[in-house]
C-alpha cells in the first residue's frame, strides 16, 4: 500500500460540482439518519415497555427482531454519508486520515452486514414459510451474535492487516480501501453470491409457499 498515490486520490481543493454533489449525499444521509434512527428508537422503546402495548415481548418475535438488525446495518450507511459534510467545512476529501478511516470502515460493515441481514430475513422465511419449523430462540441468538462477529472481523482484517493506509479516497465522494485487482475481484464475487443466494432463497420460499403441499 506504500506506492498509493494517496495526492491523485484527493481533492484539494473540492471542485465545485463535487461539492454539490456531496451537499445532495450529505443531505440525503441526514434525512436517512433521522428516519432510520428515530425508527430504531421507538421500536426500542416498545420493546422495553412491551407490557404497556402487548401480550407478550416483540423481542420474542424473530423477524422483528432481524428487521431490527437491518435497522442498525442500514444507520451504519447512513452515518457514512453524513461525513460529506465533514469534507464540505473541511473544503477537501485527503487520506488516510480519520475522517477518511471513519467513513471507510461505516460503508465497508454497513453494506456487508445490510446484505447479510436481508439474506438473514430470506433464509429465516423460507425455513418457516417452506420447511414448516420454527427456529430455536437459543439457535436464533446465536445466530445473530455470530452473525455481527462476522461483519465485524472481515470489516477489521484489514486496517489490523494494513493499518491507517487501508481506508483512502476512492472516487468523489467516499473513503474505499485501496484493494490489489485479486482481492477486489473476490469482494465483488462475494456480493454477488449473497445476492444471488438472496434471490434463489425468495424463489424457493414462492416456489414453495404456492405449492399444493405447501395447503396455502
Amino acid at each position: 500500500m506504500s506506492g498509493y498515490d494517496y495526492v491523485s486520490s484527493s481533492f484539494d481543493p473540492l471542485p465545485d460540482d463535487l461539492r454539490r454533489g456531496m451537499t445532495s449525499l450529505g443531505f440525503f444521509g441526514l434525512i436517512s439518519s433521522i428516519s432510520t434512527l428515530s425508527l430504531l428508537v421507538f421500536i426500542t422503546y416498545r420493546m422495553i415497555y412491551w407490557r404497556k402495548y402487548y401480550d407478550e415481548s416483540i423481542a420474542s418475535n424473530q423477524i422483528f427482531v432481524l428487521i431490527y438488525n437491518l435497522l442498525l446495518a442500514d444507520l451504519q450507511q447512513a452515518l457514512s454519508f453524513l461525513i460529506s459534510f465533514y469534507w464540505i467545512s473541511q473544503n477537501k476529501i485527503v487520506g488516510p486520515s480519520p475522517a477518511c478511516f471513519a467513513q471507510g470502515w461505516l460503508i465497508q460493515i454497513g453494506d456487508m452486514s445490510s446484505g447479510l441481514w436481508v439474506l438473514a430475513i430470506a433464509v429465516h422465511t423460507f425455513i418457516g414459510l417452506v420447511g414448516q419449523k420454527v427456529v430455536p430462540m437459543r439457535t436464533f441468538i446465536i445466530a445473530v451474535i455470530s452473525l455481527w462477529m462476522f461483519c465485524l472481523i472481515l470489516t477489521a482484517i484489514g486496517p489490523i492487516m494494513i493499518r491507517k493506509d487501508f481506508f483512502v479516497p476512492a472516487g468523489a465522494w467516499v473513503c474505499l480501501t485501496q484493494f490489489p485487482f485479486e482481492t477486489l475481484l473476490t469482494m465483488n464475487f462475494s456480493v454477488g453470491s449473497t445476492k444471488t443466494a438472496k434471490m434463489s432463497v425468495y424463489i424457493s420460499t414462492t416456489y414453495g409457499s404456492l405449492s399444493p403441499s405447501s395447503g396455502l
